[in-house]
């Protein structure tokens, strides 16, 4: 995830929402990037910082959506495996687009519902669901359970776009076609991870990267 952002230009403030145990946080800090990393839950930035080497790293404990972080502060917000998470997506893709500066970007993460085995695990997806407030009490589980559903490429994409976002790049990531085939040749398991990342059925995951519009 590192090299695509390193890919972007003019990137030095990133907010890191639902970072967890904070992982791509120290490494972006040590990497020179000033980072602010927040979570739900205090006690994962507690740990978090018992890894802390070195690097500009800022936390902010809490509900991103209650914290009123200043506008227009961030050239990046990541959102990694937390949209599936939270009642409302759209509200919260809202709010952090308010945090990030003109043209700045948002990376985000999720599940892939059309991944061959989370169609069959009855999951909803996110265009099924009828009633956003019974998810209310179910949303921000610790130790990151409780997906409230899961968004197949359709949904994820039109869900950002509404909230004010271009979509620059959309793959789908972690594909476990490759882990299948240890065996092969290192460029025959390229191909096979290539065409693994052109259906959505075999998919584990998206990555969107998003500008702010």
């Amino acid at each position: 995830m590192q090299d695509t952002i390193h890919k972007l230009p003019n990137v030095k403030r990133i907010l890191d929402v639902g970072c967890a145990q904070g992982n791509l946080s120290l490494l972006l800090a040590e990497q020179g990037y000033s980072v602010t990393a927040n979570d739900y839950n205090p006690e994962a930035l507690e740990y978090m910082m018992l890894k802390y080497e070195y690097g500009n790293i800022e936390l902010v404990p809490g509900n991103i959506e209650e914290l009123n972080l200043p506008e227009n502060s961030f050239d990046m917000v990541i959102f990694g495996e937390v949209i599936e998470h939270v009642a409302y997506p759209q509200n919260i893709l809202e709010i952090l687009r308010k945090l990030i500066r003109p043209e700045g970007y948002i990376l985000i993460t999720t599940p892939n519902h059309s991944f061959y085995r989370n169609i069959s695990s009855g999951m909803p997806n996110y265009r099924s669901i009828k009633d956003f407030k019974a998810l209310e009490s179910l949303q921000f589980k610790p130790d990151a359970d409780g997906h409230l559903f899961l968004f197949n490429r359709d949904e994820l994409i039109k869900i950002i776009e509404d909230s004010g976002y271009s979509i620059i790049k959309h793959q789908l990531i972690c594909t476990p076609l490759l882990y299948h085939f240890l065996f092969l040749p290192f460029f025959l398991r390229q191909q096979l991870n290539t065409i693994a990342e052109k259906s959505p059925y075999l998919g584990l995951g998206h990555l969107v990267i998003a500008q702010k519009i």
